[in-house]
C-alpha cells in the first residue's frame, strides 16, 4: 500500500523529468578559449570534482536503501548519467580557463549528511531508517538549488560565449531535478516524525555541495571569492526559502548560518584583499 502510493505521488514528476532527460551536449572544438578567467577557473573545477562525486552519493545512497521505490531508481539513474556529463563538460571549461584536468582530492573526512544516510550509519541510527527518504530529497532540494543557482551565475559570467549556453544547459537540468527532489521530500515529509527527524540532521550537518567532498580550505578557496559578490550570496541565501515551503522545515535557514558562521570565510576573503 505505502510503495503504491509512493508510486502515485511521484509518477508524473517523474513522467515530467523523463520526458526532457538526457546528457548535455557539446563539442571540445564548438567552445571558444576566450579570456581565461582565474575566479571562475577555480570555481569550475572544483565544480567538476562535485559533480564526480555524484557516483560516491549514488553508492551510498545505494547502501543506505534510499532508492527502493522504483521512481526514485528510475530517476536516481539517469541524474546521475547527467551528473556525469555535467562533470566532463565542467572539466573542460576548467581547463580553458587554467585550470588542470585532474580532479580535487577529497580532503575532508568528517561525517556529513550523505555518510549519515550510508550503511552502517542507519544500522546505529535506527531512527532515521523510516525517514531516509526524506532526508536524503530535502537535502537534494537543498543541493540542486545551489547547483542551478551557481550554474546561473557562472553563465552570466561568461555572457555570449557557447560556455554560458552550456552552463545554461545544466542549470536547466539542475531545476528539473529540484521538481523531482521537491516532490519527494513533499511526499515522504508528511509521514509521522519525518519532518522532525529530517530537521535534527540537517540542522547539525548540513554544509553545501562539494563541502565534504573538497575540504573546507579547498571548497573556500575555490568559491570564496564568488560569495564575496553581493549578488550571488543574496543568491546562495534564496535557498533557505526553497526549503522552508518543505513541509516542517521553515525557520532552518542552513545556508545563513553556514555563511555567517564560517572562520574559514573570513580567512579566505581577507586573504583575497
Amino acid at each position: 500500500m505505502i510503495e503504491r502510493s509512493v508510486d502515485i505521488a511521484l509518477q508524473k514528476p517523474l513522467q515530467d523529468f523523463l520526458r526532457a532527460w538526457g546528457p548535455v551536449r557539446w563539442q571540445e572544438d564548438e567552445l571558444p578559449l576566450g579570456e581565461p578567467d582565474k575566479g571562475v577557473g577555480a570555481a569550475l573545477h572544483a565544480l567538476s570534482t562535485i559533480e564526480r562525486d555524484s557516483f560516491e552519493i549514488f553508492r551510498k545512497s545505494s547502501l543506505g536503501g534510499v532508492f527502493r521505490d522504483a521512481p526514485v531508481r528510475e530517476f536516481a539513474v539517469r541524474w546521475l548519467a547527467e551528473e556525469a556529463e555535467h562533470a566532463r563538460a565542467l572539466e573542460y571549461l576548467a581547463s580553458i580557463h587554467g585550470f588542470p584536468s585532474r580532479p580535487l582530492q577529497r580532503q575532508d573526512r568528517s561525517p556529513g549528511v550523505r555518510e549519515v544516510l550510508a550503511w552502517p550509519f542507519l544500522v546505529i541510527a535506527r531512527a532515521m531508517v523510516p525517514h531516509r527518504q526524506a532526508i536524503y530529497a530535502s537535502l537534494g532540494v537543498s543541493q540542486e538549488y545551489v547547483a542551478l543557482f551557481t550554474y546561473s551565475y557562472l553563465s552570466r559570467k561568461l555572457e555570449g560565449s557557447r560556455g554560458s549556453r552550456l552552463l545554461l544547459q545544466m542549470a536547466r537540468q539542475e531545476s528539473r531535478h529540484l521538481r523531482f527532489y521537491s516532490a519527494m521530500a513533499n511526499f515522504h515529509l508528511q509521514k509521522p516524525g519525518a519532518a522532525a527527524t529530517t530537521r535534527l540532521l540537517l540542522s547539525r550537518l548540513w554544509r553545501p555541495p562539494g563541502f565534504d567532498a573538497l575540504g573546507s580550505s579547498a571548497w573556500w578557496q575555490a568559491f570564496g571569492s564568488m560569495i564575496a559578490e553581493e549578488d550571488f550570496e543574496k543568491g546562495a541565501r534564496r535557498m533557505d526559502r526553497i526549503v522552508d515551503r518543505l513541509p516542517g522545515l521553515d525557520g532552518m535557514n542552513l545556508m545563513a548560518k553556514f555563511l555567517d558562521g564560517g572562520s574559514e570565510r573570513t580567512d579566505t576573503l581577507a586573504g583575497s584583499t
